[in-house]
């Protein structure tokens, strides 16, 4: 869907690019014959709300430039670039004014705008709109709407064009032409920079040291993820994964492509400015947009908005991203970790100035500088999450919850009597296929809850391998092969069919059948804290953002160890600084980011390193233990009093794990916020 970029937005970024070259270096600004020469471009410009911004800056900074600079000159004669309206007229149209209600000449507006913006998007609607948008800025004082004929509005044809911004002709290459029909090419829309705008990539046109290309290219690129698009289009889809080197790592998002195309289509003085997800900074897939900004030594500003949301309508995690085509030696950052409203932060909240090579292709840290630096020591633990666990379990999908999953009525020792998930039907069916099943609300920290679900999971063990069972296993459970049968065209139906056949009755996605049987930590999927808890009764989980994720210690590491390490507020800190944060203060826990989480190892023929790892045991087993009574208190009172006992064996836990990690009383005061 399109969402409409707020006007605070489309401001700052402008201010921050074509703002910071009329200013000039060491506040000396640029004079219009200068500006003149600027070449502004969104190359998914939609309806146009970034390019009429940066429209609006430019007449109102030529406005102000005229009225400050030899007034009388620029108001009289052949020079008049300033006319003078109605001035209550004029503020009611609020047009960029200035004292007495002068206003820049229609001319002058129409020099600006055949000058200065550009723009390209696949949409030849939103072409269109563009287009009608700004040549009404053009005449929005009713004043000059006596001067409307075919001489007054300029075509815009050669500014605002429609095209495909990431595909180019060599598109084409290798295939045969005549075979290429017009509904092809019309679709794909295959776009050439060069030819499209030969003025603007002249070597040296408006330019004598910087080349060709534009000078800012602003824009909110589309969202939309790779595999979301195969389907529909795997031609254009392979051409953008072998021609951009930012879109070549697994389920990436489009967005990162426009990156590196804007980053093409710029002069080596050239700045970028877009709205774009946080993702990439810590996701597999942004790495490649992390390295081409890292080793370009790029980033000039980057302002991350958290988990608060700018866009009406819709739940996505942003920042602003700026970037330059010459190499940068230091970047100013901030990061909203307040989660107070995006306006907000951007007018309060104060820059950091960081070093351009604190950042590389590695996922990136959004923290403060003294955060940084305690970070940075927590990375130098000798081992990480991924090195104690066997595997992280992801959980299942089924792709049709109300035919696997069920609320139990009974549960006997071969026969289940249940109800369907989100529905009134009661069935009855053989237990022998029926797996314990929890969300994450039943996912707490240092607990996990009874629950009161089955899961239908026709899967076995074959040599450490989960399989599908045959059909003709199921058969000997009689009521579950007819239960299964009942929905079989639905069951074929998921995945746009990809599940007939044989496997018409397994889930969308299973997991490891061994795994979930041992004892494993486990933590729901997103969580506002570190809420781990050990689940020794091999409960089965959901994947996404209502299940969960598990870990299998590997021998010898021992669970309570690990869970209280987990579970601390120096491992809260540090993974809240890792992960993706969503709305609300929630965060991602999922592998990616799981096994990254430092972990403190013991020496266990160490007797003082032995007897660290013992009390940590001793502690976490007391805290399981009071979570348990906890839940079955008989009254107010010795509620209370567990209450008390739980926080301080969590107090003692953290500073253990202090202790485990060589903090400073200055560093665990940064972690509890002090």
């Amino acid at each position: 869907g399109v969402y409409y970029t707020p006007t605070f937005i489309v401001d700052t970024i402008v201010e921050n690019t074509i703002g910071k070259l009329v200013s000039g270096k060491l506040g000396i600004g640029m004079t219009p014959k200068e500006v003149t020469k600027l070449r502004i471009v969104d190359p998914a410009c939609g309806s146009g709300t970034f390019l009429l911004g940066a429209y609006q800056y430019l007449l109102d900074w030529h406005l102000n430039w005229y009225l400050n600079n030899d007034f009388e000159k620029w108001s009289k004669g052949k020079n008049a670039v300033l006319v003078q309206s109605n001035p209550a007229r004029f503020k009611s149209a609020g047009g960029a004014r200035g004292r007495d209600g002068w206003k820049l000449s229609v001319e002058k507006k129409k020099e600006i705008l055949l000058n200065n913006i550009y723009g390209v998007d696949i949409d030849p609607q939103a072409v269109e709109v563009t287009k009608l948008s700004l040549l009404l800025k053009v005449i929005e004082d009713p004043g000059q709407l006596s001067y409307l004929d075919e001489r007054i509005l300029p075509d815009l044809g050669k500014n605002i064009q429609c095209g495909n911004s990431l595909i180019g002709l060599d598109y084409w290459d290798g295939k045969m032409r005549e075979m290429i029909s017009e509904e092809e090419r019309a679709r794909v829309n295959a776009f050439d920079w060069k030819a499209a705008f030969p003025e603007v990539f002249a070597q040296g046109a408006h330019s004598t040291d910087s080349g060709q290309g534009f000078d800012v290219v602003v824009g909110n690129p589309p969202y939309i993820r790779i595999h979301n698009l195969i389907d529909y289009y795997p031609d254009e889809v392979r051409f953008i994964q072998s021609h951009y080197l930012t879109a070549s790592f697994g389920k990436v998002d489009i967005f990162v492509a426009f990156v590196e195309k804007g980053m093409q289509i710029l002069k080596k003085t050239g700045m970028l400015g877009f709205i774009l997800p946080n993702k990439f900074m810590q996701s597999d897939y942004g790495v490649g947009l992390r390295t081409l900004i890292s080793e370009k030594q790029a980033l000039t500003q980057l302002i991350d908005f958290g988990n608060a949301q700018v866009f009406n309508g819709a739940t996505t995690y942003t920042c602003l991203l700026f970037l330059s085509n010459s190499p940068q030696k230091e970047f100013q950052s901030k990061f909203n970790k307040t989660f107070e409203s995006p306006e907000r932060f951007l007018q309060e909240a104060v820059f950091e100035t960081r070093k351009s090579l604190s950042f590389s292709s590695a996922p990136w840290q959004m923290a403060s500088s003294i955060e940084t630096t305690l970070l940075e020591k927590l990375e130098t633990a000798p081992a990480r999450l991924s090195d104690m666990v066997e595997l992280a379990i992801t959980g299942v999908k089924t792709g049709a919850n109300s035919i696997f999953i069920f609320e139990i009525i009974q549960l006997d020792k071969d026969i289940a009597k249940l109800r369907r998930e989100d529905t009134d039907d009661i069935v009855e069916i053989e237990t022998k296929y029926l797996v314990r099943y929890l969300k994450a609300e039943s996912l707490k920290r240092y607990r996990v809850g009874s629950g009161s679900r089955v899961l239908l999971y026709p899967y076995e063990s074959v040599n450490d391998q989960t399989r599908l069972v045959s059909e003709d296993q199921i058969k000997n459970y009689p009521k579950t092969w007819q239960y299964l049968n009942k929905f079989k065209h639905d069951l074929e139906s998921r995945q746009k069919g990809k599940l007939k056949g044989a496997s018409w009755y397994g889930l969308s996605f299973s997991s490891s059948l061994q795994m979930f049987s041992v004892q494993k930590i486990i933590t729901p999927t997103l969580s506002p804290r570190n809420s781990f808890s050990l689940d020794v009764d091999s409960f089965f989980f959901p994947q996404g953002a209502g299940g969960g994720c598990g870990l299998v210690p590997k021998e010898n590491i021992s669970a309570y160890y690990l869970l209280g390490l987990l579970n601390s507020r120096l491992l809260t800190f540090f993974f809240q600084r890792i992960s993706s944060p969503f709305q609300g203060g929630w965060y991602a826990y999922e592998p990616r980011y799981l096994t990254r989480i430092p972990i403190h190892p013991i020496n266990l023929s160490n007797p003082a390193e032995k007897a660290q790892h013992d009390k940590m045991v001793s502690l976490v087993e007391r805290m399981l233990a009071l979570q348990k009574s906890l839940q079955s208190a008989h009254n107010p009172q010795e509620a209370d009093r567990l209450t008390r006992e739980v926080e301080s064996t969590d107090k003692a836990i953290d500073n253990l794990v202090y202790e485990l990690y060589g903090l400073t009383e200055e560093e665990i005061g940064i972690v509890e916020g002090k």
